[in-house]
C-alpha cells in the first residue's frame, strides 16, 4: 500500500518523512488555529508561508497536497481578524470550507496569493478543495485557480455524499486527485455522529465509495484520509485505492515502525483542539 502523511502543523524529521510517498493532506486550518488568528494577520501569513515552504522542501520530488482552510464557524470565531458566525446549530454543516471563502473572499484571496507565490518555487505543491457539495461549488473554485493561472495540480475532497455522484464532472473539469474523507463522509452517509469505527466500516459507506471509484475508471488518482483505528486501516488496505493518508499524530498507534516511537509534536493536534475549545468557552462567557 502507498502511504502518504496528513499534516496539521507538524514538521516530521527527515527520518520519518522518508517512509511516505508525499503529503496527502496539509490541513491548513490547524495552522491558523494554532496561532489564534486569521489570514488577514501578517504574522499568520508569514507563519503559513514558512510552514508550507518547509514541508515542500522536506518532501521535494513528492506531492504535497495543501487543503484550503476548512474552518467551522465556531472555530473561525475564535480567530482574530476573521468574520465570526457564532449562531449555528451545527457548525459541521454550516459556513465551513469553501463556503467560508464565498462569505469572506478577502481571506480566500490572501490564501491563494500565498499559495501562488509558493507554487512558483515548488512544483510539488498542489491544492485540494474541502467539503465540496457539487459541481457548482467545484467549478466556482476551479475557475478561481484558472484566473490566477495556478501552475500545478488540483483536486477535491469527497466528504459529502452528493459530491461522490459528481466525480466524472470533477475529473473532466481538471481534478487530478480525489480524496475520500472518511470522517465527514461516514457520518453524513449513515446519519450518525463522527468518530466511531462502526460507521467507517459500514457496508453502505463502502458501497457508496465503490460506486464513485467505478466512475473514476483510472482517469484520476484517488486516496482515503481520516482518523483511523487499526481495524479501519486494515479495511482500507483491502481496497483498490491509490494511497492512504495517515495522520502524523496517529503513527505510533498504527505502526510498529521504531522510527515512529518518539515523534516530536505528536500531540500537536490535540493541543490545538484544546486551545480552540478554551477559546470557544471564553467567547461564550463574553456573550
Amino acid at each position: 500500500m502507498n502511504f502518504r502523511l496528513s499534516l496539521s502543523g507538524e514538521l516530521p524529521a527527515p527520518a520519518v518523512a522518508k517512509f511516505f510517498s508525499g503529503v496527502g493532506l496539509l490541513r491548513s486550518e490547524f495552522v491558523l488555529r494554532r496561532y489564534g488568528a486569521g489570514l488577514k494577520e501578517r504574522s499568520v501569513q508569514e507563519a503559513l508561508t514558512r510552514y508550507v515552504s518547509a514541508v515542500c522542501e522536506l518532501f521535494q520530488g513528492k506531492p504535497v497536497w495543501y487543503r484550503l482552510a476548512d474552518l467551522w464557524a465556531d472555530e473561525a470565531a475564535t480567530l482574530t481578524a476573521e468574520k465570526t458566525y457564532l449562531v449555528e446549530q451545527n457548525p459541521m454543516l454550516g459556513i465551513r470550507g469553501l463556503r467560508r471563502a464565498r462569505v469572506d473572499p478577502e481571506s480566500f484571496r490572501i490564501e491563494l496569493e500565498i499559495l501562488g507565490a509558493l507554487a512558483a518555487r515548488f512544483d510539488n505543491l498542489h491544492i485540494i478543495f474541502p467539503f465540496i457539495q457539487d459541481r457548482t461549488e467545484f467549478d466556482h473554485f476551479a475557475s478561481a485557480l484558472k484566473t490566477m493561472h495556478w501552475p500545478n495540480r488540483f483536486g477535491t475532497m469527497l466528504e459529502v455524499p452528493s459530491a461522490l455522484l459528481e466525480v466524472e464532472h470533477f475529473i473532466n473539469s481538471g481534478a487530478s486527485n480525489l480524496v475520500f474523507g472518511l470522517n465527514d463522509l461516514s457520518c453524513l452517509t449513515l446519519g450518525q455522529d463522527r468518530g466511531t469505527d462502526a460507521i467507517k466500516l459500514h457496508p453502505a459507506l463502502w458501497r457508496l465509495i465503490h460506486l464513485a471509484i467505478a466512475d473514476v475508471s483510472g482517469a484520476c488518482e484517488y486516496g482515503v484520509a481520516g482518523k483511523f483505528s487499526a481495524p479501519i486501516l486494515e479495511r482500507i488496505c483491502q481496497e483498490d485505492v491509490n494511497y492512504v493518508s495517515l495522520h502524523y499524530g496517529q503513527l505510533p498507534e498504527l505502526s510498529d515502525n521504531p522510527a515512529f516511537l518518539d515523534l516530536e509534536d505528536v500531540n500537536l493536534v490535540d493541543q490545538i483542539k484544546r486551545q480552540t475549545n478554551q477559546a470557544k468557552r471564553n467567547l461564550k462567557r463574553e456573550m
